[in-house]
């Protein structure tokens, strides 16, 4: 699943007269295609066991059919060494349901097709 966790640096900021480095966590992370694009949630815990949520990321699906894996990044808002574990939240889809064919205008009627595909 997690493939990479790396330290980022760059973006400072400026508080009053001091420039302070930013210093981020990326984590780069794998999951199978067949999960259909999970909710997915990734939390960093910090060694005092203060939950970090990401500040940012997303992933890569791939349309390449022979492709098994779909990458993403996660970013976190403070360095890896401070990082004591991350926690994984999923939820899986057990149906993916597709609408077709419907108005975008009120008063227009369109015969609805509804397709639901199991896993």
């Amino acid at each position: 699943m997690v493939t990479e966790v790396k330290r980022l640096e760059g973006f400072p900021t400026l508080i009053g007269s001091v420039t302070i480095p930013q210093i981020q966590t990326n984590l780069v992370y794998e999951i199978p295609n067949r999960w259909r694009q999970p909710d997915m949630a990734i939390i960093a815990i910090d060694q005092q066991g203060q939950s970090h949520p990401c500040v940012g990321g997303g992933g890569s699906f791939s349309t390449q059919a022979n492709s098994a894996v779909t990458t993403g990044d996660f970013y976190f808002p403070l360095p890896p060494e401070k990082i004591e574990r991350f926690e994984y939240q999923f939820r899986l889809y057990r149906h993916w349901v597709k609408f077709e064919n419907i108005s975008l205008q009120p008063s227009q009627i369109t015969p609805v097709t509804i397709t639901v595909d199991p896993e």
